[in-house]
């Protein structure tokens, strides 16, 4: 959607009523809003809510899966190349670590999604105005 919103024709944005007001390319809208998020989570409301993983297990998720791509790759690469092709053992290690830090990444992001949207109906109407508009405005008691 925010693709969406963003894109602009030769007739100007179709959508300027759902973003008036907001600069799409606003960083610091961006990291307060992101603070903001991060709060409600750590605060007693958002620990309430139900998650998927718990935060150690998105942490080792999230850092085991590489590790077991490095040896994966690395084991791949002791398999299927000669004994003198060490860059080849190399490629391979690093194509391990890289495709399994891709799907850490993957289901480290899938698990805030669903975090977000599987709680929606229960979060509080200014984190749910701020999800819907992508606007820190209106998270003022999450933020200093």
């Amino acid at each position: 959607m925010e693709y969406f919103l963003t894109r602009y024709t030769v007739y100007g944005n179709p959508f300027y009523n759902l973003n008036a007001g907001r600069d799409h390319t606003d960083w610091e809208n961006q990291s307060r809003l992101r603070k903001a998020l991060n709060r409600f989570q750590q605060s007693e409301e958002g620990q309430l809510l139900p998650k998927k993983f718990t935060d150690q297990q998105i942490k080792g998720i999230r850092w085991g899966l590489p590790v077991v791509g490095l040896f994966l790759g690395r084991f791949i690469g002791d398999i299927y190349c000669a004994q003198s092709s060490i860059y080849m053992k190399g490629i391979f290690a690093v194509v391990g670590l890289t495709v399994f830090n891709k799907i850490g990444m993957d289901i480290m992001n899938d698990n805030e999604i669903s975090y977000w949207t599987s709680n929606y109906p229960k979060l509080p109407s200014d984190i749910q105005k701020a999800l819907s508009y992508g606007d820190a405005r209106y998270t003022g008691r999450w933020i200093d």
